[in-house]
């Protein structure tokens, strides 16, 4: 055989195993490569779920308010059919239930304030005069008729103070 050819024949067989190194070496930089792009991909995807995940807990959250807000709505008609006003003295009003079912609802008076703001509010007998309803929501005081004597300075004072804690 020629030398050159020899020697030629001999360059390709030395050279074909790093060919196949080099060729091995394109194919798992390509692998890598895509690997690295379907990383990136899922990484991103990921990304977006996230974000999905909040919208949808924060839509959740609104239907869930919405949902209370009916239950309240519903329930406050409710309410406002079972009541009626009623004059607790000249020009001073206040809400009682129509048919009271014992003794403790036939004497709740709810506050005519709190209720043009569709809250229900109990109105109190001020513990230091019992003439005095208090609603502790708004602070709206109903004076009704006394038929004991003016409170003297000392017990107003304290009902101030006593006032003042809720406040």
């Amino acid at each position: 055989m020629n030398p050159d050819i020899q020697s030629l024949f001999d360059l390709l067989k030395e050279g074909l195993p790093l060919a196949r190194e080099a060729l091995k070496k394109i194919k798992d930089a390509k692998v890598s490569a895509s690997a690295e792009s379907l990383d990136t991909f899922v990484n991103d995807a990921m990304s977006q779920l996230v974000r999905i995940s909040a919208v949808i807990d924060e839509k959740d959250q609104q239907i869930e308010k919405l949902r209370t807000e009916l239950s309240r709505l519903r329930n406050w008609d409710a309410f406002v059919s079972e009541v009626e006003i009623k004059e607790i003295d000249n020009g001073k009003f206040a809400y009682a239930l129509r048919e009271p079912a014992n003794e403790v609802e036939s004497k709740l008076l709810y506050c005519a304030t709190c209720f043009a703001e569709e809250r229900k509010s109990i109105l109190q007998m001020d513990e230091s005069w019992a003439d005095i309803y208090i609603c502790f929501a708004c602070k709206t005081e109903l004076k009704t008729p006394s038929t004991h004597a003016k409170p003297t300075a000392q017990i107003r004072v304290r009902r101030t103070r006593w006032m003042d804690d809720y406040r």
